[in-house]
Protein backbone atom coordinates (compact mmCIF):
# COMPACT_ATOMS: atom_id res chain seq x y z
CA UNK A 1 0.00 0.00 0.00
CA UNK A 2 1.53 3.38 -1.07
CA UNK A 3 0.76 5.79 2.09
CA UNK A 4 0.88 9.85 1.26
CA UNK A 5 2.21 10.81 4.02
CA UNK A 6 0.02 14.04 5.21
CA UNK A 7 -2.97 11.44 4.89
CA UNK A 8 -1.78 9.11 6.91
CA UNK A 9 -3.94 10.39 9.97
CA UNK A 10 -7.06 10.90 7.66
CA UNK A 11 -6.21 6.99 6.31
CA UNK A 12 -6.02 5.84 10.41
CA UNK A 13 -8.84 7.40 11.46
CA UNK A 14 -10.85 5.77 8.04
CA UNK A 15 -9.59 2.44 9.39
CA UNK A 16 -10.40 2.87 12.98
CA UNK A 17 -14.17 3.50 11.98
CA UNK A 18 -14.16 0.58 9.49
CA UNK A 19 -13.15 -2.31 11.54
CA UNK A 20 -15.07 -0.56 15.24
CA UNK A 21 -12.46 -1.53 17.48
CA UNK A 22 -8.60 -2.17 16.28
CA UNK A 23 -5.16 -1.76 17.74
CA UNK A 24 -2.08 -0.20 17.07
CA UNK A 25 -0.46 -3.04 16.00
CA UNK A 26 -3.37 -3.95 13.44
CA UNK A 27 -3.15 -0.35 11.96
CA UNK A 28 0.09 -1.07 11.97
CA UNK A 29 0.07 -4.10 9.49
CA UNK A 30 -2.88 -2.60 7.68
CA UNK A 31 -0.92 0.51 6.69
CA UNK A 32 2.44 -0.67 6.39
CA UNK A 33 3.22 2.11 9.14
CA UNK A 34 5.75 1.91 12.19
CA UNK A 35 4.55 1.40 15.25
CA UNK A 36 6.41 4.28 16.61
CA UNK A 37 4.52 6.49 13.44
CA UNK A 38 0.90 4.78 14.37
CA UNK A 39 1.58 5.80 18.34
CA UNK A 40 1.76 9.57 17.22
CA UNK A 41 -1.09 9.85 14.83
CA UNK A 42 -3.48 7.83 17.87
CA UNK A 43 -2.32 10.35 20.17
CA UNK A 44 -3.23 13.28 17.87
CA UNK A 45 -7.03 11.93 17.33
CA UNK A 46 -6.92 11.27 21.11
CA UNK A 47 -6.61 14.61 21.81
CA UNK A 48 -9.16 16.04 20.15
CA UNK A 49 -11.68 12.86 21.60
CA UNK A 50 -12.76 12.09 17.90
CA UNK A 51 -11.33 8.29 19.30
CA UNK A 52 -11.06 6.52 22.58
CA UNK A 53 -9.11 3.45 24.08
CA UNK A 54 -10.77 0.32 25.71
CA UNK A 55 -9.52 -3.21 26.65
CA UNK A 56 -10.12 -6.18 25.53
CA UNK A 57 -10.37 -10.05 27.66
CA UNK A 58 -7.26 -10.62 24.56
CA UNK A 59 -4.24 -10.74 26.32
CA UNK A 60 -0.77 -9.99 24.70
CA UNK A 61 1.82 -11.39 27.35
CA UNK A 62 -0.08 -11.09 29.77
CA UNK A 63 -1.44 -7.55 28.87
CA UNK A 64 -4.88 -6.69 28.28
CA UNK A 65 -5.13 -5.61 24.45
CA UNK A 66 -6.35 -1.87 24.04
CA UNK A 67 -8.40 -1.25 20.87
CA UNK A 68 -9.05 1.83 19.33
CA UNK A 69 -12.95 3.07 18.37
CA UNK A 70 -14.63 5.97 17.22
CA UNK A 71 -16.04 8.30 19.39
CA UNK A 72 -19.14 8.50 17.12
CA UNK A 73 -21.32 10.53 19.45
CA UNK A 74 -19.12 13.06 20.39
CA UNK A 75 -19.09 14.88 16.88
CA UNK A 76 -22.07 15.82 14.72
CA UNK A 77 -22.42 16.51 10.60
CA UNK A 78 -25.19 18.36 9.64
CA UNK A 79 -26.71 17.81 5.88
CA UNK A 80 -29.04 19.24 3.65
CA UNK A 81 -30.60 18.59 0.70
CA UNK A 82 -31.96 21.21 -1.64
CA UNK A 83 -34.94 20.01 -3.39
CA UNK A 84 -37.04 21.88 -6.11
CA UNK A 85 -40.14 22.01 -3.22
CA UNK A 86 -37.79 21.63 0.28
CA UNK A 87 -35.03 22.06 1.86
CA UNK A 88 -34.11 19.36 4.29
CA UNK A 89 -31.96 19.38 7.11
CA UNK A 90 -30.34 16.33 8.97
CA UNK A 91 -27.98 16.13 12.27
CA UNK A 92 -26.12 12.48 12.54
CA UNK A 93 -23.61 11.36 14.68
CA UNK A 94 -20.41 9.93 13.03
CA UNK A 95 -21.82 6.63 12.80
CA UNK A 96 -24.86 8.00 10.18
CA UNK A 97 -27.45 7.79 13.36
CA UNK A 98 -30.34 10.61 12.88
CA UNK A 99 -30.24 12.94 16.00
CA UNK A 100 -32.66 15.30 14.64
CA UNK A 101 -34.50 16.18 10.94
CA UNK A 102 -35.80 19.46 9.76
CA UNK A 103 -37.30 21.21 6.60
CA UNK A 104 -38.63 23.94 5.31
CA UNK A 105 -40.90 24.32 1.64
CA UNK A 106 -39.85 25.94 -0.59
CA UNK A 107 -40.81 27.00 -4.34
CA UNK A 108 -39.84 28.74 -7.88
CA UNK A 109 -42.18 31.26 -7.04
CA UNK A 110 -40.78 32.73 -3.76
CA UNK A 111 -37.31 33.21 -6.04
CA UNK A 112 -34.17 31.94 -5.33
CA UNK A 113 -32.39 34.85 -3.32
CA UNK A 114 -35.49 34.48 -0.49
CA UNK A 115 -35.01 30.76 -1.07
CA UNK A 116 -31.27 30.62 -0.21
CA UNK A 117 -32.10 32.73 2.66
CA UNK A 118 -34.68 30.02 3.81
CA UNK A 119 -31.56 27.70 3.51
CA UNK A 120 -29.07 29.86 6.06
CA UNK A 121 -31.84 30.27 8.29
CA UNK A 122 -32.68 26.84 8.79
CA UNK A 123 -28.61 25.73 9.01
CA UNK A 124 -27.94 29.28 11.51
CA UNK A 125 -30.99 27.41 13.92
CA UNK A 126 -29.17 23.91 14.19
CA UNK A 127 -25.89 25.08 14.58
CA UNK A 128 -26.86 27.43 17.40
CA UNK A 129 -28.91 24.50 18.70
CA UNK A 130 -25.24 21.84 18.69
CA UNK A 131 -23.49 24.71 19.80
CA UNK A 132 -22.28 22.64 22.39
CA UNK A 133 -21.09 19.76 20.22
CA UNK A 134 -18.79 20.32 17.58
CA UNK A 135 -20.07 20.72 13.80
CA UNK A 136 -17.48 18.66 11.56
CA UNK A 137 -18.71 20.17 8.82
CA UNK A 138 -21.82 20.81 6.11
CA UNK A 139 -22.83 18.23 3.45
CA UNK A 140 -25.16 19.40 0.37
CA UNK A 141 -27.05 17.31 -1.79
CA UNK A 142 -28.12 19.24 -4.96
CA UNK A 143 -30.10 18.47 -8.42
CA UNK A 144 -28.09 17.87 -11.23
CA UNK A 145 -26.62 18.68 -13.91
CA UNK A 146 -24.10 19.67 -11.30
CA UNK A 147 -20.50 21.06 -12.65
CA UNK A 148 -18.35 19.57 -9.76
CA UNK A 149 -15.40 21.69 -10.68
CA UNK A 150 -17.33 25.04 -11.04
CA UNK A 151 -19.48 23.91 -7.43
CA UNK A 152 -22.55 25.31 -9.84
CA UNK A 153 -25.66 23.46 -10.45
CA UNK A 154 -26.20 24.02 -14.18
CA UNK A 155 -30.07 23.82 -14.24
CA UNK A 156 -32.69 22.95 -11.94
CA UNK A 157 -35.98 22.52 -13.96
CA UNK A 158 -39.12 23.92 -12.80
CA UNK A 159 -36.86 26.51 -10.36
CA UNK A 160 -34.67 28.40 -12.61
CA UNK A 161 -32.18 30.97 -11.46
CA UNK A 162 -29.94 28.53 -9.08
CA UNK A 163 -26.74 28.32 -11.65
CA UNK A 164 -26.33 31.92 -11.11
CA UNK A 165 -25.75 31.10 -7.07
CA UNK A 166 -21.94 30.91 -5.05
CA UNK A 167 -23.92 28.13 -3.45
CA UNK A 168 -20.56 26.66 -1.14
CA UNK A 169 -18.86 30.59 -1.08
CA UNK A 170 -22.21 31.53 0.53
CA UNK A 171 -22.65 28.79 2.96
CA UNK A 172 -19.71 29.20 4.01
CA UNK A 173 -19.12 32.65 4.72
CA UNK A 174 -22.94 32.82 6.64
CA UNK A 175 -22.28 29.77 8.71
CA UNK A 176 -18.27 29.64 9.07
CA UNK A 177 -18.39 25.93 8.33
CA UNK A 178 -16.29 23.49 5.84
CA UNK A 179 -19.39 22.69 3.27
CA UNK A 180 -18.61 20.10 0.42
CA UNK A 181 -21.71 20.23 -2.34
CA UNK A 182 -22.84 17.24 -4.50
CA UNK A 183 -24.65 15.49 -6.90
CA UNK A 184 -28.07 14.16 -5.17
CA UNK A 185 -27.58 10.76 -6.62
CA UNK A 186 -24.05 10.64 -5.84
CA UNK A 187 -25.12 11.18 -2.44
CA UNK A 188 -27.52 8.24 -2.54
CA UNK A 189 -23.89 6.29 -3.33
CA UNK A 190 -21.89 7.62 -0.58
CA UNK A 191 -24.82 6.45 1.67
CA UNK A 192 -24.45 3.04 0.79
CA UNK A 193 -20.91 3.07 1.28
CA UNK A 194 -20.28 4.52 4.35
CA UNK A 195 -24.08 3.75 6.31
CA UNK A 196 -25.69 0.49 4.70
CA UNK A 197 -25.20 -3.20 5.45
CA UNK A 198 -23.34 -3.57 2.32
CA UNK A 199 -20.86 -0.95 2.62
CA UNK A 200 -17.57 -0.68 1.15
CA UNK A 201 -18.79 -2.00 -2.36
CA UNK A 202 -15.91 -1.56 -5.01
CA UNK A 203 -18.25 -0.03 -7.61
CA UNK A 204 -22.00 1.23 -6.03
CA UNK A 205 -24.43 3.12 -8.44
CA UNK A 206 -27.35 4.71 -6.63
CA UNK A 207 -30.24 5.15 -9.10
CA UNK A 208 -32.47 8.04 -8.10
CA UNK A 209 -35.98 7.88 -9.90
CA UNK A 210 -38.64 10.23 -9.98
CA UNK A 211 -39.35 13.11 -12.25
CA UNK A 212 -35.60 12.65 -13.83
CA UNK A 213 -33.88 9.45 -13.98
CA UNK A 214 -30.02 10.20 -12.31
CA UNK A 215 -26.98 7.74 -10.85
CA UNK A 216 -24.29 8.55 -8.58
CA UNK A 217 -21.03 6.54 -9.26
CA UNK A 218 -18.71 5.68 -6.41
CA UNK A 219 -15.67 3.82 -8.03
CA UNK A 220 -13.41 2.09 -5.02
CA UNK A 221 -15.31 4.49 -2.97
CA UNK A 222 -14.67 7.90 -5.22
CA UNK A 223 -17.37 9.69 -7.01
CA UNK A 224 -16.77 9.26 -10.73
CA UNK A 225 -17.63 12.43 -12.02
CA UNK A 226 -16.41 12.91 -15.51
CA UNK A 227 -15.06 15.71 -17.48
CA UNK A 228 -16.95 18.96 -16.02
CA UNK A 229 -18.85 16.62 -12.95
CA UNK A 230 -22.01 15.76 -15.27
CA UNK A 231 -21.49 12.38 -15.25
CA UNK A 232 -24.34 9.91 -14.37
CA UNK A 233 -27.35 11.91 -15.87
CA UNK A 234 -28.17 8.45 -16.64
CA UNK A 235 -31.87 9.37 -17.91
CA UNK A 236 -30.66 11.12 -21.14
CA UNK A 237 -29.04 8.21 -22.24
CA UNK A 238 -31.50 7.32 -25.68
CA UNK A 239 -33.07 3.62 -26.02
CA UNK A 240 -34.89 5.16 -28.80
CA UNK A 241 -32.57 6.73 -31.42
CA UNK A 242 -35.56 7.92 -33.64
CA UNK A 243 -37.58 8.91 -30.30
CA UNK A 244 -39.24 12.47 -29.51
CA UNK A 245 -37.14 15.21 -28.64
CA UNK A 246 -35.82 15.80 -25.05
CA UNK A 247 -35.26 19.43 -23.68
CA UNK A 248 -31.63 17.94 -23.22
CA UNK A 249 -31.69 18.03 -26.85
CA UNK A 250 -31.08 13.87 -27.03
CA UNK A 251 -34.12 11.81 -28.59
CA UNK A 252 -35.63 8.89 -27.39
CA UNK A 253 -34.30 9.68 -24.09
CA UNK A 254 -35.03 6.82 -20.53
CA UNK A 255 -36.48 9.54 -18.89
CA UNK A 256 -38.93 9.98 -20.80
CA UNK A 257 -39.93 6.55 -20.65
CA UNK A 258 -39.51 5.63 -16.88
CA UNK A 259 -40.09 8.65 -14.68
CA UNK A 260 -42.94 9.56 -12.16
CA UNK A 261 -43.83 12.47 -14.98
CA UNK A 262 -44.44 10.07 -17.63
CA UNK A 263 -46.81 7.45 -15.18
CA UNK A 264 -48.79 10.65 -14.71
CA UNK A 265 -49.03 11.14 -18.47
CA UNK A 266 -50.26 7.81 -19.30
CA UNK A 267 -52.53 7.38 -16.43
CA UNK A 268 -54.50 10.09 -17.68
CA UNK A 269 -56.20 11.40 -14.87
CA UNK A 270 -54.49 15.03 -13.92
CA UNK A 271 -56.10 14.77 -10.23
CA UNK A 272 -54.08 12.21 -9.49
CA UNK A 273 -50.23 12.49 -7.91
CA UNK A 274 -47.90 10.16 -8.91
CA UNK A 275 -47.62 9.02 -5.21
CA UNK A 276 -51.14 8.29 -5.34
CA UNK A 277 -50.92 6.31 -8.71
CA UNK A 278 -47.87 4.47 -7.51
CA UNK A 279 -49.59 3.36 -4.39
CA UNK A 280 -52.65 1.87 -6.54
CA UNK A 281 -49.71 -0.19 -8.03
CA UNK A 282 -48.91 -1.44 -4.89
CA UNK A 283 -52.30 -1.95 -4.27
CA UNK A 284 -52.67 -4.42 -7.34
CA UNK A 285 -55.06 -1.64 -9.14
CA UNK A 286 -55.15 -3.01 -12.26
CA UNK A 287 -54.70 -0.03 -14.88
CA UNK A 288 -52.12 1.57 -12.37
CA UNK A 289 -50.35 -1.76 -12.34
CA UNK A 290 -49.91 -2.24 -16.12
CA UNK A 291 -48.42 0.90 -16.31
CA UNK A 292 -46.44 0.79 -13.55
CA UNK A 293 -44.89 -3.04 -14.91
CA UNK A 294 -44.19 -1.09 -18.27
CA UNK A 295 -42.41 1.87 -16.56
CA UNK A 296 -40.02 -0.97 -14.66
CA UNK A 297 -39.11 -2.76 -17.60
CA UNK A 298 -38.02 0.11 -19.28
CA UNK A 299 -35.90 1.61 -16.43
CA UNK A 300 -34.32 -2.07 -15.91
CA UNK A 301 -33.49 -2.13 -20.13
CA UNK A 302 -31.51 1.27 -19.03
CA UNK A 303 -30.58 -0.36 -15.95
CA UNK A 304 -28.67 -3.11 -18.43
CA UNK A 305 -27.10 -0.74 -20.24
CA UNK A 306 -25.44 0.72 -16.89
CA UNK A 307 -24.75 -2.44 -15.50
CA UNK A 308 -22.61 -3.48 -18.84
CA UNK A 309 -20.65 0.05 -18.86
CA UNK A 310 -19.64 0.37 -15.36
CA UNK A 311 -19.92 -3.42 -14.46
CA UNK A 312 -20.73 -2.79 -10.49
CA UNK A 313 -20.67 -5.07 -7.75
CA UNK A 314 -24.03 -2.90 -6.22
CA UNK A 315 -26.53 -1.31 -8.02
CA UNK A 316 -29.52 0.41 -5.77
CA UNK A 317 -32.80 2.06 -6.99
CA UNK A 318 -34.69 4.18 -4.66
CA UNK A 319 -36.82 7.05 -5.23
CA UNK A 320 -40.29 8.09 -5.10
CA UNK A 321 -40.80 5.26 -8.14
CA UNK A 322 -39.39 2.41 -5.80
CA UNK A 323 -42.87 3.05 -3.45
CA UNK A 324 -44.06 -0.58 -4.87
CA UNK A 325 -40.26 -2.12 -4.06
CA UNK A 326 -40.98 -5.92 -4.15
CA UNK A 327 -43.01 -4.85 -7.50
CA UNK A 328 -39.77 -2.87 -9.00
CA UNK A 329 -37.28 -5.24 -7.51
CA UNK A 330 -38.70 -7.91 -9.71
CA UNK A 331 -39.59 -6.48 -12.51
CA UNK A 332 -36.06 -4.55 -13.00
CA UNK A 333 -34.79 -8.43 -11.92
CA UNK A 334 -36.22 -10.00 -14.51
CA UNK A 335 -35.40 -7.87 -17.10
CA UNK A 336 -31.50 -8.00 -15.91
CA UNK A 337 -31.60 -11.80 -15.89
CA UNK A 338 -33.05 -12.00 -19.31
CA UNK A 339 -30.76 -9.57 -21.16
CA UNK A 340 -27.48 -9.48 -18.88
CA UNK A 341 -25.11 -12.57 -20.00
CA UNK A 342 -25.19 -15.11 -17.08
CA UNK A 343 -21.89 -14.26 -15.12
CA UNK A 344 -22.82 -10.51 -15.24
CA UNK A 345 -26.32 -10.75 -13.77
CA UNK A 346 -24.62 -13.15 -10.91
CA UNK A 347 -22.22 -10.97 -9.83
CA UNK A 348 -24.34 -7.87 -9.82
CA UNK A 349 -26.44 -6.93 -6.49
CA UNK A 350 -29.42 -5.51 -7.50
CA UNK A 351 -31.31 -3.46 -4.29
CA UNK A 352 -34.91 -1.58 -4.55
CA UNK A 353 -35.04 0.36 -1.38
CA UNK A 354 -38.29 2.25 -0.69
CA UNK A 355 -38.05 5.97 0.00
CA UNK A 356 -39.78 5.83 3.43
CA UNK A 357 -35.48 7.34 4.29
CA UNK A 358 -34.14 10.36 2.41
CA UNK A 359 -31.05 8.47 1.18
CA UNK A 360 -29.42 11.41 -0.51
CA UNK A 361 -30.04 13.39 2.64
CA UNK A 362 -27.83 10.86 4.56
CA UNK A 363 -25.46 10.76 1.83
CA UNK A 364 -25.21 14.52 2.71
CA UNK A 365 -23.95 13.58 6.03
CA UNK A 366 -21.85 11.04 4.59
CA UNK A 367 -20.10 13.92 2.64
CA UNK A 368 -18.51 15.47 5.86
CA UNK A 369 -17.33 11.82 6.52
CA UNK A 370 -15.47 11.33 3.44
CA UNK A 371 -13.66 14.56 3.97
CA UNK A 372 -12.43 13.51 7.37
CA UNK A 373 -11.70 10.25 6.23
CA UNK A 374 -9.70 11.52 3.67
CA UNK A 375 -8.03 15.02 3.91
CA UNK A 376 -5.77 14.67 7.04
CA UNK A 377 -5.39 18.88 7.08
CA UNK A 378 -9.27 18.60 8.18
CA UNK A 379 -7.86 17.09 11.38
CA UNK A 380 -5.28 19.13 11.93
CA UNK A 381 -7.74 22.04 12.12
CA UNK A 382 -10.13 20.29 14.26
CA UNK A 383 -7.00 19.89 16.55
CA UNK A 384 -6.52 23.74 17.06
CA UNK A 385 -10.28 24.22 17.44
CA UNK A 386 -11.06 21.61 20.12
CA UNK A 387 -7.42 23.18 22.22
Amino acid sequence: MIIIKEDNAALVLRLIYESDGISRLGLSNLTGLTQAGITKIVQRLLEIDIVSESPTSTAIRGRPQVTLNLNRAQFVTMGIRLNRHYIRLSICDLGGHLIEQSEVQIDASMGVNKALVEMKTLILKYTKKFEDKHILGIGVAVPGPFLVKEQKILLMSGFEGWGKVALKKDLEEACKLPVMIEHDALCGALNEYYYEEHCQSDTVIFVAADKGVGAGILIEGEPFHGTIGTAGEFGHASIDYNGKKCVCGNRGCLEMFCSTNTIVQKYGDSSKTATEILLEAKNKHTYARQIFEETSRYLGIGLVNLVYTFNPKTIVVSDTLAIPSDLLYQNIDCVLKERLLPDIYHHTKLIVRPPDKDYMLWGANALVLRRLFTNSDSLYKLRRIRK
